[in-house]
């Protein structure tokens, strides 16, 4: 779908979904592939059990889920959920008003975030890598950090079962 101005409702059981320059809320759901959706406006909800997920540049807030693949976030987005069972996690944005919401239990999570925000972490990975912090209060351990950062606002959380999380600022 390239263009399409509305709310927009699809699904398929056999093949993936891309979505180019939507100009509303975009519901998108399949079994048998991936997802791609790039430079639309409006709330994002996308589910896929047969593959990875793809978002870049969507401005409104972020849903997704995958059991069978990656997820992969870049550009502008005021709020993001994502969540797999069958890969990693890597989210590049900027905007970030609402929360962040990171989950997985196959794979790492890596994320880069705006800096000079208050933000409220809760990390979790086999191993947690943060950049370095300034005005942090809390407890950083290897596996776990809790805190927050500019005196606390966004809620961030992250958390992998299967590999190390990754917190960096742009």
């Amino acid at each position: 779908m390239v263009n399409v101005s509305g709310d927009t409702d699809a699904s398929t059981s056999g093949g993936g979904i891309k979505v180019s320059g939507q100009k509303g809320s975009v519901r998108v759901s399949t079994s048998g592939g991936g997802i791609t959706i790039v430079e639309s406006e409006g709330d994002i909800y996308g589910r896929t059990s047969g593959g990875g997920i793809k978002l870049e540049n969507n401005r409104g807030d972020l849903d997704v889920s995958t059991s069978g693949g990656p997820i992969r976030i870049s550009g502008y987005a005021e709020s993001v959920k994502a969540s797999t069972s069958g890969g990693g996690i890597d989210v590049n944005i900027s905007g970030l008003t609402k929360k962040l919401s990171l989950s997985t239990s196959g794979g790492g999570i890596r994320a880069r975030v705006p800096a000079g925000v208050g933000m409220d972490l809760d990390l979790h990975g086999g191993r947690v890598n943060v950049d370095e912090i300034s005005n942090f209060r809390g407890s950083m351990k290897k596996n776990h950090v809790s805190g927050s950062i500019n005196g606390g606002g966004i809620p961030v959380r992250m958390h992998s079962s299967g590999g190390n999380v990754s917190f960096a600022f742009n």
